[in-house]
C-alpha cells in the first residue's frame, strides 16, 4: 500500500478509490488517524458525505507514513465513537 504514496504521476491508485471520483471533485480535511494510537497525521477525501481517501500528511510523528490499518479501516465506521 505504500507504494501508492509515493507514485509520482498518480498511476497507482488503491482498489477502493479508483473511478469513483477525481481529485478535483473531493474536498479534503485534516485528521488523525483512529487506527492505533500512535497519531498518524492523514489527509481525509471526502464527496458526498462518503470518504473515499485516506493519505498520510508530513508531520514530525510519522515521517509523512500512514500505517496499513488507518488506510483500510475507515470504511467500518459509521459514527461517532463516543465513551
Amino acid at each position: 500500500m505504500n507504494v501508492i504514496e509515493i507514485c509520482p504521476v498518480g498511476a497507482l491508485t488503491s482498489k477502493e478509490f479508483r473511478f469513483k471520483s477525481r481529485v478535483w471533485e473531493m474536498s479534503f480535511t485534516d485528521s488523525v488517524c483512529p487506527g492505533c494510537s500512535r497519531g498518524c497525521n492523514s489527509i481525509v477525501g471526502v464527496r458526498n458525505n462518503q470518504i473515499l481517501r485516506i493519505e498520510p500528511r508530513e508531520k514530525g510523528v510519522d515521517s509523512c507514513w500512514l500505517l496499513r490499518l488507518g488506510k483500510i479501516k475507515y470504511d467500518k465506521r459509521t459514527s461517532m465513537m463516543i465513551r
